[in-house]
C-alpha cells in the first residue's frame, strides 16, 4: 500500500519471495525517492536479499520483523552506485546464511553519503556462508561509512573460516 511519499509510506508486508536468480527485493526507481515499509517479508535463495540498487538518492528504508536469509550474494545489499542513503532502519529481524555478506553498504567504497542507519533486535548468523570469502565478505560490511550508525541489542553470530569478519566499518 501506499505511494512512497512521507505521508503515504509504500508498504509491502507479509510476502514470501524465494528461490529467484534476480532480487528478492529491488529498490532501483529512475528518480530520488524513498519512504519503504517492508515488514515480516521472507526474502531467501534469491540473488539478494533486499538490493538498494539504486543510482539517485534514496531515504526512509524500513525493514521490520523480516527474515532475509540463504540469499547467493547479500541479505541487504546497498550498491556502490546509489548516491545517498538517508535513514535505513532495520528492527526485529534476521539476516543469516547468506552466501557473501548479511548486510553489504557501498561494496566498492565509492564516495556516497550514507546517514542515520539504526539497527535494533536484529541478528546476523553466520554470513559468508560460502567460507571462500575473500576480503570484504562479512557478516556487515560498510565501506567508506561517514555517517551515523546506532546498533542497540544487535547480536552477530560468525562462524568464519577465511578472511571475513562479524563486523566491519570503513570511513
Amino acid at each position: 500500500t501506499g505511494s512512497g511519499t512521507s505521508s503515504s509510506v509504500l508498504t509491502i508486508k507479509d510476502l514470501r519471495l524465494t528461490g529467484s536468480t534476480a532480487d528478492g527485493i529491488s529498490i532501483s526507481p529512475a528518480v530520488a525517492s524513498g519512504y519503504y515499509t517492508f515488514e515480516n517479508v521472507l526474502s531467501n535463495n534469491n540473488n539478494n536479499g533486499i538490493h538498494i540498487g539504486a543510482t539517485v538518492a534514496i531515504n526512509d528504508v524500513t525493514i521490520v520483523n523480516s527474515t532475509l536469509s540463504s540469499n547467493a550474494n547479500a541479505g541487504l545489499r546497498v550498491a556502490s552506485a546509489c548516491p545517498s542513503l538517508t535513514n535505513l532502519t532495520v528492527t526485529g529481524s534476521t539476516i543469516s546464511q547468506n552466501q557473501w555478506v548479511g548486510f553489504d553498504y557501498n561494496p566498492s567504497s565509492s564516495n556516497n553519503v550514507g546517514t542515520n542507519f539504526v539497527f535494533t533486535n536484529t541478528n546476523f548468523v553466520n554470513n559468508c556462508a560460502s567460507n571462500t570469502n575473500s576480503a570484504g565478505m562479512h557478516d556487515i560490511s560498510m565501506w567508506g561509512f561517514k555517517g551515523d550508525a546506532t546498533f542497540t541489542n544487535v547480536s552477530i553470530a560468525s562462524s568464519h573460516t577465511a578472511n571475513g569478519h562479524g563486523l566491519v566499518i570503513s570511513p
